[in-house]
């Protein structure tokens, strides 16, 4: 009977865990719809004013096309969290997104992981995702930007780009490590490589993810896109598959210089972008015209 036992637990060993999707946020909502009003939360309690606008989409990437998309367009010391739909202990997490990088003035982190504490004290964001006036992204495993290491190619303002942010846990303290992936084409597969990483910091405490963080400090005018969020315990389940609808158009360009898991093939996007006019913001989408609120001109 011992023997079977022993069996019993050598076998569910050999089971592989079973994957776990945390959260999907395609910003389901309105044009100009603040966060906060859809499950965001800031960190003491007072207003962001994060909102949305038009949608971001990727060929063969979920959430194509899908609502709308969120605006880091102004310098905010509020960060606003979304929890998952639990706190992770052990493995790994990925947080995949879409990203436009249309304009930031500093080098500033704009994405993070972060456990349950979310005090006045504790600066907990770990795996955080930086953007600087060059279009470059970067990756800290913890507080300071000196700590940040920096993909050297610089994204396009123009281009739509799939992120994903893999957070490891390791057995043991101040040890877990984060990853960072870059790819401007779905990739149902983890790549060998990541485009940075892996980090560590020995002198920063490990987390237990327990929510996803968009932060704004790029100066009086950035302008980041954001878009499709998914964030689960494998590759497979965060970077999910999906079709864009019929009004997705190719970008003809293709002068970009890659290199390592950064393909020459462009996909299929929704693009926006903003235009002054007499000295008025507009956001121009689908050839349609906005104002900054989202009223359709």
């Amino acid at each position: 009977m011992k023997k079977l036992y022993i069996f019993a637990l050598l076998l569910l060993a050999l089971i592989p865990a079973k994957a776990e999707v945390l959260l999907v946020e395609d910003f389901d909502y309105p044009i100009s719809e603040l966060l906060t009003n859809h499950d965001w939360f800031t960190q003491w309690g007072a207003a962001s004013q994060i909102m949305t606008t038009a949608s971001l989409g990727m060929e063969g990437y979920a959430g194509c096309g899908i609502g709308s998309a969120a605006l880091l367009d102004q310098k905010t010391t509020q960060p606003l969290h979304r929890a998952l739909t639990k706190e992770i202990t052990s493995g790994d997490v990925y947080v995949s997104f879409l990203l436009q990088p249309k304009w930031a003035e500093n080098n500033a982190y704009f994405l993070a992981l972060r456990d349950k504490i979310t005090d006045n004290y504790t600066f907990n964001m770990n795996g955080r995702v930086y953007i600087d006036e060059y279009g470059k992204v970067g990756l800290s495993f913890g507080k300071g930007k000196e700590s940040c290491k920096q993909y050297p190619t610089p994204l396009k303002e123009d281009k739509i780009y799939l992120i994903v942010l893999k957070y490891h846990i390791e057995p043991g303290n101040n040890n877990d490590q984060a990853y960072l992936y870059i790819l401007n084409q779905f990739t149902a597969n983890e790549p060998p490589q990541p485009s940075i990483g892996p980090l560590s910091n020995s002198a920063q405490p490990d987390i237990f993810p327990a929510s996803v963080q968009l932060h704004c400090d790029h100066g009086i005018s950035p302008w980041i896109t954001i878009d499709a969020i998914r964030v689960a315990t494998t590759w497979q389940e965060a970077v999910q598959p999906g079709t864009c609808p019929q009004d997705t158009y190719l970008n003809p360009d293709n002068d970009w210089d890659t290199t390592t898991n950064l393909n020459t093939t462009l996909t299929h996007t929704h693009k926006a972008r903003k235009t002054f006019e007499n000295g008025n913001l507009y956001i121009i989408h689908n050839n349609q015209k906005y104002t900054i609120l989202g009223t359709k001109l």
